[in-house]
This record gives C-alpha cells, sequence and structure tokens, in this order.
C-alpha cells in the first residue's frame, strides 16, 4: 500500500483540500511526516478557532445550511425518484427539452 508524504513546508490546509479533492483518508499520510501532519493541523484548527468571530460562526451556520441545500437539489436533480418535486421537475424538464427539440427541426 502506497502512502502520502507531506513536507514540512507545506501549507496544511492545502493538503488537506488537495487529500479531499482526490478522496483520499487521512490515515494513508506516511508515518515519517503523520505526527508532525497532526499537529500542524492542530494548531492551524487552534488558531483558526481562536481568530473567529462570532459574525463568523453565524455565516458558517448559513454556509452549512446552504450546503445542505445544495446536497438536496443535487439528489434530487441526480435521482428524481426520491421525492414527487423532483420526479415532477424531471418530467416538466424532459417535455420542454423535447418540444424545444421538435419545433427547432
Amino acid at each position: 500500500m502506497q502512502r502520502c508524504i507531506t513536507s514540512r513546508h507545506q501549507c496544511v490546509a492545502a493538503f488537506d483540500t488537495e487529500l479531499q479533492f482526490f478522496g483520499i483518508e487521512r490515515d494513508v499520510v506516511s508515518d515519517c511526516c503523520y505526527e508532525v501532519y497532526v499537529d500542524r493541523r492542530q494548531d492551524l484548527l487552534e488558531r483558526l478557532a481562536d481568530h473567529a468571530a462570532p459574525g463568523d460562526r453565524e455565516a458558517e451556520q448559513q454556509m452549512a445550511d446552504d450546503t445542505a441545500l445544495r446536497d438536496r437539489l443535487w439528489r434530487g436533480f441526480e435521482f428524481p425518484q426520491t421525492s414527487t418535486p423532483a420526479t415532477v421537475f424531471y418530467y416538466v424538464t424532459g417535455f420542454f427539452t423535447a418540444t424545444r427539440i421538435t419545433i427547432r427541426e
């Protein structure tokens, strides 16, 4: 099994973003740099928590709500059988697409 190696000079947030983008779990970070990675990540999270203002927490909550709505919409578009409104939207969109194609030709 291959392991990920990170540099001591690499930004922890950037490394986390890359792990998340490629769908790699954090536990595949090699033993030689896992402890340094975890320590630097914990320091980063503490600094971010210290600098967070009360308004930032409200903004984070709003962003979480927006993400939840976006996820629900995505599931509705991807799997229209999940709910009645998604199914109706699926058929209405299909109808107008077919109508547009028919009228154009």
